[in-house]
């Protein structure tokens, strides 16, 4: 059963009025292009009002605007869905950014006519543009930051780069971040990314690129991208760090070089003084070499005068007032002496020699295996004209692990605290009654770690500073002694190229102890880092 004219009727003003509503425009054209509707919109767009319904479209648009919309017309009259973007110019002059649709009426299998959807996007365009200049400015300050920065998927792989080093950025995405680390420091990227996603732990490690014979040392941090609590992506800083690691290795060497000068007067004695023995008892041997050669040569013309017995007595008696004269028995006590105390000069100047070619370990960029106890010595003999009219040592040796480490720099933090506790003690000896004191040494294996402690009776270490004892150029020394970095660049050493810990227990009038545990390799402790953070 139909409807009734009057239903129709409601059903068209219902229609019209929801059409009303809606901010787009909406009109439908004949085939003949005439407008048999339109909206609100479309009649204040237009300046139309109903009267004027059945009007041809090159009217309503005007020659200009309807020749350029001639082609999507011919389109859609075919049967063809039109769809185009344009700035349109309202009869109040406003420009405006219109999104436009023709969609074909169909009948019976024929285009009867066509409905026009305009919709206005001005505020559409203006935040694309909005979002197209902030992208640049994005992108720009991105270029400009000096930092590479990635955006990492949970495989690794590169989703974004704002920098590469050698290569285009377009080169780069796709592939795993892993792919580009050094062999040994691969795993260690990938399971830092695993903990991103795993636990949204951010972490931070170095690491190494070789470019050409160039290498460059670089500092990575990764950080998880949170999206409702889940982390839904990680970016990775890398910062190109090379100029601060020369600066770290040539203040090292600074403060080494100004070690050594600070000990060289302390060094020359203790060279000076075995040498001595050495030239005393040279002189002694040559003398006596002279001694006993003038007995063997009148020994040996002695032997030769076997046949002529008056010569023979005269060369005896010679003989016997050349021994007499030589003292063999003195000779025979104190020559061996003399050879003996050459021989302890020599060894002793061959410690020496050694403890400086210990310490001059700066340019083994890798690591080596050393005796702990050894490398303490070392640092021990270096420092002797500091601690030996202040301080007796103690060496509480009670394991004597072998470690991988930088000999060089460890053996520097050792003498850094070992110097610095005979200043502590010679402090105290000059407020209080002159006395010795005694700096400890301990050596304890704990597993997969070493702990060193070097503890002295000094004066101790005011509450007041102890935030600051490990701050570069801090120094509670007088002007000209020390260089404040000593114990700045003993953390260094421990944390960063060693992966250790450095910290101290002190109690004022008493003494300090300095604790430091190191693993006993560096390297592997890189690795056991990394799978903790994934686990």
């Amino acid at each position: 059963m139909g409807l009734t004219i009057d239903e129709l009727q409601t059903r068209v003003e219902r229609l019209q009025a929801i059409a009303d509503n809606l901010p787009a425009i909406i009109a439908y054209w004949d085939r003949d292009e005439r407008c048999q509707f339109s909206n609100r919109a479309c009649m204040d767009w237009f300046g139309l009002d109903p009267a004027q319904l059945g009007l041809p479209m090159r009217e309503v648009l005007g020659a200009n605007l309807y020749a350029q919309n001639q082609p999507y017309v011919d389109g859609v009259l075919r049967g063809e869905p039109q769809f185009f973007e344009r700035t349109l110019v309202d009869r109040l002059g406003v420009l405006r950014a219109t999104q436009t649709s023709y969609i074909p009426d169909i009948q019976n299998g024929s285009v009867q006519g066509f409905f026009v959807l305009i919709s206005e996007i001005s505020a559409i365009k203006r935040a694309e543009a909005a979002a197209m200049e902030s992208r640049a400015q994005l992108q720009a300050l991105l270029d400009a930051v000096p930092d590479y920065i990635l955006s990492l998927d949970r495989g690794g792989r590169i989703l974004f780069a704002n920098r590469t080093m050698a290569r285009p950025v377009e080169s780069l995405i796709g592939n795993a971040v892993q792919d580009y680390f050094p062999d040994e420091h691969k795993e260690l990227a990938r399971r830092a990314i695993e903990a991103a996603f795993e636990d949204g732990q951010p972490s931070a490690f170095e690491t190494v690129a070789a470019l050409g014979d160039t290498k460059r040392f670089f500092a990575c941090q990764i950080i998880p991208v949170l999206r409702d609590g889940k982390t839904t992506s990680a970016l990775m800083l890398s910062r190109d760090v090379t100029e601060r690691k020369h600066m770290e290795m040539q203040l090292i060497a600074a403060e080494r070089l100004a070690a050594v000068g600070a000990l060289a007067a302390g060094v020359a004695h203790e060279i000076n003084t075995p040498v001595q023995f050495v030239r005393d008892s040279v002189v002694f041997l040559r003398e006596a070499y002279a001694e006993l050669m003038g007995v063997l040569e009148k020994l040996l013309a002695l032997h030769a005068s076997a046949e002529d017995p008056q010569r023979r007595r005269q060369l005896v008696d010679d003989a016997r007032a050349c021994i007499e004269d030589a003292d063999l028995d003195y000779l025979r006590n104190n020559v061996p002496q003399a050879i003996e105390r050459s021989i302890g000069g020599l060894k002793r100047v061959a410690e020496i020699v050694r403890s400086l070619k210990a310490f001059s370990h700066l340019d083994h960029k890798e690591m080596e295996e050393t005796q702990l106890d050894q490398l303490v010595d070392s640092s021990l003999t270096l420092a002797v004209h500091e601690y030996k009219y202040v301080a007796e040592i103690v060496r509480d040796y009670a394991d004597v692990p072998t470690v991988r480490c930088h000999i060089g720099s460890l053996s520097q933090v050792i003498l850094n605290l070992v110097v610095n506790a005979a200043h502590a003690i010679a402090e105290k000896a000059a407020a209080d009654k002159p006395q010795l004191g005694r700096i400890t040494i301990g050596l304890r294996d704990q597993g997969e770690t070493v702990l060193i402690s070097i503890s002295d009776t000094g004066v101790g270490i005011p509450e007041q500073i102890r935030s600051r004892i490990f701050a570069p150029f801090f120094t509670t020394k007088a002007v000209g002694k020390g260089t404040g970095q000593g114990l700045a660049i003993s953390w260094n050493i421990v944390v960063q190229e060693h992966r250790g810990q450095i910290w101290f227990e002190s109690e004022v009038g008493v003494g300090t102890t300095f604790y430091i545990r190191i693993p006993k390799d560096p390297d592997k402790s890189r690795t056991d880092t990394a799978n903790r953070l994934a686990s």
